[in-house]
């Protein structure tokens, strides 16, 4: 991230912040956002998401969607990625489950931003172990009228995704039943749906 710098914008553009940018300003941005949008997509889930949102503006990009950009760009250049290995201890491996959250924002149009992180949790009496398996972050797939329909939308490709893991896991390991699969939502009134498996436990 050190190669990454804010947008240079004048005191006079930042006045005007609905203005609509130039084709010089675009391919800034452009640049810009699509550093952390390989950084997201390697080592930094954080950086998926505000790539992909922001790349979503350029078909009307304003002044505003750059001084967005910059506030993204000094955040995520706050965020070192660490990649720490924890020892399993007394972790109860035998315990081990597929553990998955989902979340979804709707913004002003009928498509918002989805995104899931799925993993391994094993746990411990002391302190659980938490291993990411996989993320992603994305344009919603289809058209979303709420905010429930984006969760929606976004516990249904977690669930995929998140189910394809654990039938891999099950052949790689030989394994003669499947993880548990534990869903994680931030909707309360996501459960209401039947989005997912019976077999699956959702937690809100």
């Amino acid at each position: 991230m050190d190669t990454v710098h804010e947008l240079d914008i004048c005191r006079k553009r930042r006045k005007t912040p609905e203005s609509k940018c130039t084709e010089a300003e675009k391919h800034l941005f452009l640049s810009l956002t699509g550093k952390p949008n390989n950084l997201g997509h390697g080592a930094l889930p954080q950086a998926a998401y505000v790539a992909s949102s922001l790349q979503q503006c350029m078909g009307a990009l304003k002044i505003t969607n750059l001084i967005a950009a910059n506030g993204a760009t000094r955040e995520i250049k706050s965020l070192v990625p660490v990649v720490a290995y924890h020892p399993i201890g007394s972790c109860d491996v035998d315990q081990a489950s597929v553990l998955a959250f989902s979340e979804a924002s709707h913004g002003k149009t009928s498509y918002g931003q989805t995104g899931y992180i799925p993993g391994i949790h094993i746990p411990s009496p002391s302190k659980a172990v938490y291993h990411v398996l996989d993320w992603h972050s994305s344009k919603v797939s289809r058209v979303a009228f709420s905010s429930v329909g984006s969760e929606i939308i976004a516990a249904a490709e977690c669930a995929d995704r998140a189910g394809w893991l654990t039938s891999s896991l099950q052949e790689l390991y030989q394994e003669s039943r499947p993880l548990p699969l534990v869903f994680t939502v931030d909707s309360k009134g996501l459960p209401k749906y039947s989005v997912l498996d019976h077999h699956y436990t959702t937690r809100v």
